[in-house]
């Protein structure tokens, strides 16, 4: 009995699908990411989902959802379910969808999770009701996306934490975001409270504290000021290239920060408030895939916009770079606007 183990960020799912029905494998593939777990069943008729789908939510759904998971692991073993598989195997029904239509429609969706994250807001924006919202709110709304979203944005919670507690798949959930925003139903909210004089002293001497604590400047801990330029790291090796673009970026009013290599780039990072990143995929001291992921992992900088520049064009660094988690992707040589454009879209409300 074979068993085939890995991890999504060397080998994507779609490849691994591929290879197993191409190859004529019957066996059990295990998808895992934090607390959750889903386990499809591959035989001769097609695919089963053997893991409990939510009531209503069709099996295409829940496996859609695995290829949005950025650090799950995969086992796959070879033949007959495990037993405590088997009697979920004799109820379920092979998908009706063929494997090449749920590929693409996937790797759709995936797209399409990008590209609102970006129109809306990241995920760390916080969003409450309108008073247009609270009364579609009282008048239940049938679709199960927008009742979960209204009667959770609270003005509290960030939209990923909103997404991420919730048993819907996300792609319904970031589309009924989309649509409430859209139609005016959600606002974004700023969360800052300002503060009485004598508890802003408090606040700053607070600040001060920790950051000698933690042997770091006192800006990298202050409250975010809503009203400050926003800042750009540009990660490159080239400096001509850097002076360049932070010329044109200062120039759109943005404040432009240089690295060029990893350490100097993480560095930046942890000490200081960054709202964007622009970087190149060839940077000294690390591969940039892995500098993508670096900045994904990281609490602080998880929701980052992140716009790969580079002379890098094949279809496949594009595929892999935002698999890694890039927000955009712009080929060297270009026009310097269009950057400002992406920058604009990406920081939009955030």
């Amino acid at each position: 009995m074979g068993i085939i183990r890995g991890n999504v960020s060397t080998l994507s799912l779609a490849d691994l699908i591929q290879t197993l029905i191409q190859n004529q494998k019957e066996g059990t593939l295990t998808v895992s990411s934090a607390d959750a777990r889903k386990s499809i069943f591959f035989d001769r008729d097609g695919l089963r989902l053997l893991s409990a789908a939510p009531k209503g939510i069709p099996a295409e759904e829940e496996i859609y959802e695995l290829f949005l998971w950025k650090e799950a692991r995969f086992e796959f073993v070879e033949g007959p379910p495990a037993p405590n598989l088997r009697t979920i195997k004799d109820r379920t029904q092979p998908l009706k969808t063929d494997i090449n239509s749920l590929l693409i429609e996937a790797a759709r969706r995936l797209d399409e999770i990008n590209l609102l994250r970006m129109t809306i807001t990241n995920g760390s924006s916080v969003f409450v009701l309108t008073q247009k919202g609270r009364q579609l709110l009282a008048r239940a709304p049938h679709d199960p996306a927008i009742r979960v979203l209204l009667g959770r944005l609270d003005g509290i919670r960030s939209v990923s934490h909103i997404i991420a507690e919730s048993d819907l798949p996300q792609f319904p959930l970031w589309k009924a975001l989309f649509h409430l925003r859209n139609k005016g139903y959600i606002e974004p909210v700023d969360v800052q409270v300002e503060r009485h004089p004598d508890e802003q002293a408090q606040v700053m001497r607070e600040t001060h504290r920790i950051a000698k604590e933690l042997s770091i400047q006192p800006h990298a801990v202050e409250a975010v000021n809503p009203n400050r330029r926003k800042v750009v790291l540009i990660i490159d090796p080239l400096p001509t290239f850097r002076k360049a673009v932070a010329q044109e970026l200062e120039a759109a009013g943005y404040e432009a920060l240089e690295a060029a290599e990893a350490t100097e780039a993480q560095r930046i990072l942890a000490g200081q408030p960054i709202d964007a990143v622009l970087m190149d995929l060839v940077i000294p001291g690390i591969d940039g895939f892995e500098m993508i992921e670096s900045v994904r992992r990281e609490e602080k900088t998880r929701f980052l916009p992140l716009i790969i520049v580079t002379a890098q064009s094949e279809r496949s660094f594009v595929l892999r770079a935002v698999k890694s988690g890039a927000t955009d992707y712009v080929v060297k040589p270009f026009q310097r606007r269009i950057v400002i454009d992406k920058l604009n879209k990406a920081l939009l409300d955030k």
